[in-house]
């Protein structure tokens, strides 16, 4: 009696199925927060300055006043 095979699936389904599951069981490491660059350390100080001044100023605003400001050279 012939013995049936196994139908293989497509390349791109099993690249598909894959990717799904290796990712399923993955932990990330840990390590607490990073530091930051100058620029975003910037940024949100000039955004909690103007936070403390009016506080509807919406982040935004705070990135386009730090932008004006290290035009002008204070960054």
């Amino acid at each position: 009696m012939a013995r049936k095979t196994m139908r293989r699936k497509s390349a791109k389904h099993s690249r598909k199925h894959s990717r799904k599951h290796s990712r399923k069981h993955t932990r990330k490491a840990g390590g607490g927060k990073k530091g930051g660059n100058k620029w975003n350390k910037f940024v949100m100080g000039v955004y909690n300055e103007m936070k403390r001044k009016n506080p509807d100023t919406s982040f935004g605003e705070a990135l386009k006043e730090a932008s004006r400001l290290k035009k002008k050279g204070e960054y």
